[in-house]
């Protein structure tokens, strides 16, 4: 699976310590790894909060598990040493895209979810979450990737007035053959007669020529940029007040050097 966002820590900076990692390079490697690990897993730990800062988090546990952690290695010479954290970046499935946070960080057009052999950026109206902004999408709302989950009807497929086409999924919801025109989940697609391209249900008036009709979604051909925030750096300055330079060598290295000059004398 490829990568979305990945950030990655050595100790290439820590000029002050290379003259103990040469003299006790195996002495000093659990410390050192201890010290990328334990950087890394704040950072891990930190970014979503940094990301709660400014975006509406609704799932919380989605995205405390979307950031991994690869520790260093203690058994690696200290200077090979590096942790990192990082997202997948997700493509497909259920959930439907999923960058990373990438553009957050560049200021980029958001990515693309693919439907129907086409690219859409996807915009959530209330509707779709019950009409709470704050809420998760619900399930029958999400517009899953999966063609065989739902049968959805296009109205760019049949040709028709929207208001005919209206009335038919209204009122003949099944084919002369008893295919299904519309699914369990009860959305369809409209565009046109005022409609924005987008994911619509039925909302009252069902088995008439007049229906109600209510928006879940609007799919956009031209997707937005993000507005540039650079979530990494700030998370990165937290976890630097936390690791100081004479934090780090009074925390995880002095102990060692101790030993080891208890042992010379």
């Amino acid at each position: 699976m490829p990568e979305g966002f990945k950030l990655e820590m050595g100790l290439s900076g820590f000029d002050r310590l290379r003259a103990v990692f040469k003299m006790f390079p195996k002495e000093t490697q659990k410390a050192s790894a201890k010290y990328l690990n334990d950087a890394t897993r704040l950072f891990k730990d930190l970014a979503p909060k940094v990301l709660g800062s400014r975006y509406t988090i609704r799932n919380k546990s989605f995205v405390n598990a979307a950031f991994k952690h690869d520790k260093a290695k203690p058994t690696d010479h200290v200077l090979d040493q590096f942790a990192q954290v990082y997202t997948r970046r997700i493509e497909g499935g259920g959930g439907g895209l999923f960058t990373g946070w990438e553009e957050e960080l560049t200021g980029e057009r958001r990515g693309m979810r693919k439907q129907a052999g086409r690219s859409y950026h996807r915009l959530i109206w209330s509707g779709a979450r019950g009409g709470n902004m704050g809420a998760q999408v619900k399930g029958q709302y999400r517009f899953r990737l999966n063609a065989e989950q739902d049968i959805i009807s296009d109205s760019r497929n049949y040709g028709m007035p929207i208001p005919q086409f209206l009335a038919m999924l209204s009122k003949s919801p099944k084919e002369s053959d008893g295919t299904k025109r519309i699914g369990k989940n009860k959305v369809f697609i409209l565009e046109g007669a005022g409609f924005p391209l987008g994911l619509y249900r039925f909302k009252g008036m069902v088995g008439t020529s007049h229906p109600e009709v209510e928006a879940l979604q609007r799919f956009k051909e031209d997707p937005p940029r993000a507005e540039k925030f650079d979530w990494q750096q700030m998370t990165l300055d937290r976890v630097a007040t936390w690791f100081k330079p004479d934090y780090v060598w009074e925390t995880y290295f002095v102990p060692i050097l101790a030993k080891l000059w208890k042992k010379d004398k």
